[in-house]
């Protein structure tokens, strides 16, 4: 509530001040003004997306080795993945690059051009303005507030975005991120197949997180992602267009069930690795129906962990090459249908190796239908195989 207050009283004094300056102005040097603001707000946008791509190498370099050596290792031996996840990187960076070029054009601009657009206008009406008129004021005033709309906007993008982002996040992912940055959280094991994940997000002392990004989805609300302007869109190598926003909730909220499924996997005593990956996949890739980020990605990485597996790699507890024969065989056959994933044929895919069909997901949401939620879905108990009693010995009566 107070961050949406803090915003508002900005925007407000950001019209305010932007009213005052189209009465001075008048009409001919505010609509100047306009007009640099639409152009340097298009030369920002475009330019903004060039420096975040060359940005988002730098920017990946220094975030994946928080994924861990065996995810980096994976993820270098595949081109296509690495171009999607930099790609994605750099759509997140857009709002926040775009609004300091902007920030810096307009500073400049109004150092530059004040006495410009004084003379631009008498070049094209052929006389001096006549400020007397109040009509002309006014009108200024009118053409003021617009810029003044527009500017307010542009420097509020990257907060909206970003509460765009934590509005989309479930409970199950803000519990996730609060557990990560807790100062009672411990770095977990990481005993040989399992699957956990390492809290190297920076620790928060005295600040409950969880608490501050509960408060922040309550002020997203439905205007944050409208107030946003929608920065974040890219393409994928595919050629599909996606919101890396939306998608970024998306991914959270995948591996914030997948997490939590781990931990039913170990509190039930699942000891079987195909089976725990199964149960997880099973609640956790319904959720990237639909997103086009998502359903590529876990197609690159499909093909990069069958090759992996192909190739004689071990991955969370997996491997072709256990000495147990229907196991190899198992995992052999798993890791073809893996490494022959494309987008295309992704549901074929899920449906074969996890029961989840992408495609009838999405058609079902197109027509209202709702799909049961993965938190219905519960952790396999551990087998127990029967007692064998030695040959001969009498039933118990």
């Amino acid at each position: 509530m107070i961050i949406s207050i803090v915003l508002l009283v900005f925007q407000l004094l950001i019209v305010g001040l932007g009213v005052l300056l189209g009465y001075k102005r008048g009409i001919g040097r505010g609509v100047v003004r306009l007009v640099e603001l639409v152009v340097m707000g298009v030369v920002s946008f475009f330019l903004g997306r060039f420096l975040s791509d060359l940005f988002a190498h730098k920017a990946w370099a220094a975030i994946s080795p928080l994924l861990g050596a065996d995810i980096v290792e994976l993820i270098s031996a595949s081109p296509a993945l690495s171009e999607l996840l930099v790609g994605f990187v750099g759509a997140l960076f857009v709002p926040l690059v775009f609004t300091l070029l902007f920030s810096v054009m307009g500073l400049i601009s109004l150092i530059l051009l004040k006495k410009r657009s004084v003379a631009l206008v008498r070049g094209i009406t052929k006389r001096d303005e006549d400020m007397s008129k109040k009509s002309n004021r006014l009108i200024g005033l009118g053409i003021g507030a617009v810029s003044a709309v527009l500017v307010a906007l542009v420097l509020c993008s990257p907060a909206y975005t970003a509460l765009s982002l934590v509005g989309g996040l479930s409970d199950e992912s803000i519990a996730f991120i609060g557990d990560m940055t807790s100062t009672d959280a411990e770095t977990p094991d990481d005993p040989e197949g399992t699957l956990s994940v390492r809290p190297t997000l920076l620790k928060s002392e005295g600040f409950d997180v969880e608490s501050f990004l509960l408060e922040l989805r309550a002020a997203s609300g439905k205007l944050a992602p409208a107030l946003s302007l929608h920065l974040t869109g890219h393409d994928t190598p595919h050629g599909d267009h996606y919101d890396a926003i939306e998608e970024a909730d998306t991914l959270i909220n995948v591996v914030a069930t997948a997490i939590a499924h781990t931990k039913e996997c170990a509190e039930s005593g699942t000891a079987d690795a195909i089976t725990k990956v199964t149960h997880i996949a099973k609640a956790s890739l319904p959720m990237i129906a639909g997103h086009a980020f998502a359903k590529e990605l876990v197609t690159d990485t499909a093909v990069a962990v069958g090759s992996y597996l192909q190739d004689g790699g071990e991955l969370a507890g997996i491997s072709s090459h256990t000495g147990d024969f229907v196991t190899d065989l198992m995992v052999g056959a798993m890791a073809e249908i893996l490494a022959a994933t494309t987008v295309e044929n992704l549901s074929d895919t899920t449906n074969t190796l996890f029961g989840v069909d992408l495609d009838q997901i999405e058609e079902d949401r197109k027509n209202g239908v709702t799909t049961p939620a993965p938190e219905e879905t519960k952790a396999p108990e551990e087998t127990k195989t029967p007692e064998t009693k030695p040959e001969g010995s009498k039933p118990t009566t």
